[in-house]
């Protein structure tokens, strides 16, 4: 499901988060060093005027099929857990991404 549009501006990413219960401003940010090679690649903040809040963070990461993309984490104290979503390149502008998200299902029960 697309549930925000970005587009790639200097020093990172910036576009809105929209869906039937948010519309947010939200830039992905480079982190500035990485101290474990697990820690994030990328900061996602709440854009509001000069502040700046920390929402999440995201992981570069790559696939044959769609090619590189941004694993994005999104947490709040009002979620009932962290939304997870990817950050795509458009196949049409290099310039425009897509924030894409799809509803875990629950893993099948072994038999007991």
């Amino acid at each position: 499901m697309h549930i925000g549009k970005f587009r790639k501006v200097i020093g990172g990413y910036a576009g809105r988060l929209q869906t039937l219960g948010l519309d947010l401003d939200i830039r992905i940010l480079p982190a500035a060093q990485k101290t474990r090679a697990t820690a994030p690649d990328w900061h996602v903040v709440l854009a509001r005027g000069d502040a700046r809040i920390d929402v999440g963070c995201g992981w570069t990461r790559s696939s044959d099929k769609a090619g590189p993309f941004i694993a994005l984490l999104l947490d709040c104290p009002s979620f009932a857990r962290p939304l997870r979503a990817n950050l795509m390149r458009s196949d049409r502008d290099p310039a425009a991404h897509a924030m894409l998200w799809s509803r875990s299902l629950p893993r099948p029960r072994e038999a007991s």
